[in-house]
């Protein structure tokens, strides 16, 4: 996979990303009676919606030039950027642990990205 799609598909991941925080500041800020119209009348709900669409479409556009075996690796850096977004947008506390498996999960990004071929 050339850089360029690299990229792509890591912009794509960060979007998808952020839209689980928007999905988070959704829940937090609902109210508990009516859901449905509380969720209806969101403006973070709806940018969150939009994002995860956009995000979908650019995706299906990806695919068409890269194997999903490779490109789906990818997106477990999301395993990593969301704890991270989390503690510092919505003051989650985040665990060593939680870091300890992003090591992990980088180390087979990287396992995957160097091997002869991809």
């Amino acid at each position: 996979m050339n850089l360029k799609f690299t990229i792509f598909i890591i912009m794509i991941v960060a979007g998808i990303s952020a839209g689980q925080i928007l999905f988070k500041k959704t829940s937090d800020a609902v109210a508990e009676g009516n859901l449905i119209v509380s969720l209806l009348s969101s403006v973070t709900f709806w940018v969150a919606i939009t994002l995860y669409g956009v995000c979908t479409l650019l995706w299906i556009f990806a695919l068409k030039h890269v194997p999903l075996s490779i490109a789906y690796s990818l997106f477990s850096l999301s395993f990593i950027i969301v704890p991270t977004l989390s503690y510092f947008i919505l003051n989650e506390p985040v665990t060593w642990r939680i870091y300890a498996g992003g090591a992990f999960i980088l180390l087979g990004v990287t396992v995957i990205f160097t091997s002869p071929t991809t």
